[in-house]
């Protein structure tokens, strides 16, 4: 898994499809390269001739081909590997984002209505901090509080299914907003 940060954080909530939907191009456009480099290497796979035994004069022309033909199957080998890491290496990133919004989805309440407003909605920060009717201090607390939450359940041991089920029991309990609704009832006086 990715070494993460608060950034690394806030640019996947505020960018999450964008990221993904890159991811999926890239891996698409590197499996349809790899397909053309695998036909590339089947084609050039050719049974090694011994072009001495063949005979037919000084065989100059013959070995430079050859040379040439097998440089280039090394170098479309080469890329071949370099295709299939790069899409490991987004494989990982596309799981590293998916874990993120995954923990981002756990947090309840003030926490997740926060994060929500100022990284995903991309809502001015101080408008969310007027409206969330708190201090400003603790409006960092609980904004701070909440990018640490997801970064330890990020780098915790549990599973993505795992921190779900764990959000989901939560949820059954009831969500602190931030803000108190008071019921008011009005009152009539018999004067």
């Amino acid at each position: 898994m990715l070494e993460i940060n608060d950034v690394y954080i806030k640019g996947i909530l505020g960018d999450h499809t964008i990221l993904l939907e890159n991811i999926h191009k890239r891996i698409l456009d590197i499996h349809s390269e790899l397909l053309d480099t695998d036909g590339l290497i089947r084609s050039l796979s050719i049974k090694k001739i011994d072009w001495d035994k063949e005979g037919g004069g000084s065989g100059g022309i013959k070995k430079d081909l050859t040379d040439a033909m097998l440089m280039h199957q090394r170098l479309a080998r080469e890329r071949e590997l370099e295709l299939r890491t790069e899409m490991f290496r987004l494989t990982e990133e596309e799981e590293s984002i998916n874990r993120v919004w995954v923990c981002f989805h756990a947090l309840r309440g003030r926490e997740y209505i926060l994060l929500d407003c100022l990284y995903v909605q991309k809502l001015p920060y101080k408008a969310v901090q007027e409206d969330s009717h708190v201090s400003h201090r603790t409006f960092e607390k609980v904004r701070m509080q909440a990018l640490k939450k997801i970064l330890r359940m990020y780098e915790s041991e549990i599973s993505n299914l795992q921190i779900i089920n764990l959000s989901n029991k939560l949820s059954d309990k009831p969500i602190d907003t931030g803000s108190s609704h008071v019921r008011y009832e009005q009152l009539t006086l018999k004067i």
